[in-house]
């Protein structure tokens, strides 16, 4: 029997978000047919579990750029150290460390979220961008996770199309659905129980646009007074969102939950989910919402949300919320095809007619559950093992590649 290639995935950390759960998801199927190996720059903490060899490539430091600086100094000498044939990176300071000084394995650099030079407002945004913008082109093979997303990044970076390949997330929905029908603390399930409640689930970071969803949500709860919101996530804003919620009165239908171990739980005994996010990559959340059975609604924002939603999209630029196949989707000011009034108005309009209407929320209940399954473990798996063979296989410095298009 030959001898099985040897693959790392490379990641800051594994202590939680979307990009180190689908990590942890991923290694559990290339681990089957690859020598696989996890590298991080920072492991003292691990929230998700992942198979393969851990290697902690950061020195233990409690500051991340001391750990990083470490990473860049040592990735070639762990790399030589395990004989590692292919390096596939997560997230913006892995893919620049392997894009830049891995000199001794091919490289392929994952992109999980949207970037445009209009998202860029500080100088350190900006010259990220710059950095990822000149990285990239070394790679062997960039991986973006929608299909949207990848031409963003072909115009945005100038790369060549023949450089990339679509692999979007993959979700394993029977282990989803076991999780989802744990039972969660009693307080927080009466609490369920007793309103029409919708969930948004995801890092409590600016980009997010919780600041927006608690305003639409406002509007909901002044027409619709059983109506409740629950927030699973941490992240800096906390403590913004927290008084927020309390200068508009909500103490007692907002409900900030924080980080938990299983979502699903949380997720599936709600009526619905919401999400007001600025932009994305491909939205790890909402199909794992729709995994668990819940109708959707999303802001039509850079990228991912549509692609999951709308098949085929006829429509190009929404100014009304459209109520596609899968889903409701909402436009986005982020987009500038709406005001922010106009984009939360919609999303309110939306929201309060799926909780009043329950042939509508059944029809939606099965199409999450017919979407979700789109998206599967096994066809993820394949599409890494094409890439990751194809890549292999080349020659050049930055390999010959191929765009692959996802199949709707």
């Amino acid at each position: 029997m030959a001898n099985k290639r040897r693959i790392a995935l490379f990641i800051n950390s594994l202590c939680g978000g979307g990009a180190e759960r689908v990590v942890s998801r991923i290694s559990r199927e290339l681990d089957k047919e690859y020598d696989l190996y996890i590298f991080l720059v920072e492991g003292k903490k691990i929230f998700y579990e992942c198979a393969g060899t851990i290697i902690d490539l950061g020195c233990g430091s409690d500051r991340y750029i001391v750990n990083a600086m470490h990473a860049f100094a040592h990735i070639n000498k762990t790399i030589r150290k395990y004989h590692i044939d292919c390096v596939i990176s997560f997230l913006d300071v892995p893919n620049i460390i392997n894009c830049v000084w891995n000199r001794n394995s091919k490289k392929m650099a994952s992109i999980r979220a949207y970037y445009g030079m209009e998202l860029c407002k500080t100088w350190r945004e900006k010259t990220k961008f710059v950095l990822l913008k000149n990285c990239l082109k070394r790679a062997d093979r960039v991986i973006p996770a929608s299909q949207e997303l990848n031409g963003e990044i072909i115009e945005y970076y100038h790369l060549d199309a023949d450089r990339t390949s679509v692999i979007e997330n993959p979700y394993d929905i029977m282990e989803i659905g076991r999780l989802s029908s744990e039972k969660i603390e009693e307080e927080i399930s009466k609490f369920i129980q007793n309103h029409k409640t919708a969930v948004a689930v995801g890092r409590l970071g600016r980009e997010k646009g919780y600041e927006e969803l608690i305003d639409t949500f406002t509007q909901v709860y002044q027409k619709n007074k059983d109506s409740a919101l629950i927030i699973l996530g941490e992240g800096e804003i906390k403590e913004e969102l927290e008084e927020m919620i309390k200068k508009r009165h909500l103490s007692g239908q907002v409900l900030l939950l924080g980080l938990r171990e299983n979502p699903f739980a949380y997720m599936s005994k709600c009526q619905l989910y919401v999400s007001c996010t600025r932009h994305e990559g491909f939205p790890n959340s909402l199909v794992e919402a729709m995994a668990c059975g819940l109708p959707v609604i999303h802001t039509d924002c850079k990228t991912g949300p549509r692609e999951i939603l709308t098949v085929p999209l006829k429509e190009r630029n929404i100014r009304r919320a459209l109520y596609a196949p899968y889903g409701i989707l909402i436009p986005s000011y982020t987009r500038k095809q709406v005001s922010k009034k106009t984009m939360q108005k919609e999303f309110a309009d939306a929201w309060i007619q799926l909780m009043s209407s329950d042939e509508l929320r059944e029809k939606y209940i099965q199409a999450s559950r017919e979407r979700a399954e789109y998206y599967s473990m096994d066809r993820c798996k394949k599409r890494f093992q094409e890439v990751i063979k194809d890549v292999l296989q080349c020659n050049d410095p930055v390999g010959s590649g191929i765009l692959t298009k996802t199949d709707k």
